[in-house]
């Protein structure tokens, strides 16, 4: 038990690498343009900034899910809502729209779960938005925001 707590010290040589959970998966892939040409290499998941992990593990878990739901070769799939709960919420509204735009390629409809205050990036790629209530009693609703017919 000695060794396991001395290699979780933050002063242990190899802190960083145990609690960067970036650093516990590794992903490779390659980028292409639409044209076939080679844009990126993606090696490692760690050295991409939050935008760029966010979008590429956005794209990887879309194209997983068609896979798994057997949809792989369908033009929508069979189950489009998607459920995320705070997911999104790491990057600027460039990357959050691209990872959006990959979700949506792929035939999904995003139902994204955010905070208040990190649904900025989220916002400018949304069709509807609604703010989620709650009261002293427990009881919670939902108050239309953008983009919902009504208003």
């Amino acid at each position: 038990m000695a060794k396991v707590i001395d290699r979780i010290r933050r002063t242990a040589p190899d802190f960083a690498d145990l609690v960067d959970v970036r650093n516990h998966v590794r992903i490779s892939a390659e980028k292409r343009d639409l044209e076939g040409g080679h844009v990126a290499v993606y090696d490692h998941i760690g050295e991409k900034s939050g935008g760029e992990s966010q979008e590429l593990v956005a794209f990887i878990v879309g194209a997983a899910l068609r896979y798994q739901l057997g949809d792989a070769g369908a033009t929508r799939p069979r189950y489009a809502p998607v459920f995320l709960d705070e997911a999104l919420i790491k990057a600027d509204a460039h990357f959050t729209g691209r990872a959006i735009g990959a979700w949506r390629g792929l035939g999904f409809q995003l139902i994204i779960g955010a905070p208040n205050d990190k649904h900025s990036a989220i916002e400018p790629h949304v069709d509807a938005e609604y703010l989620i209530l709650k009261n002293s009693q427990g009881r919670s609703w939902a108050k239309p925001l953008v983009g919902v017919p009504g208003e």
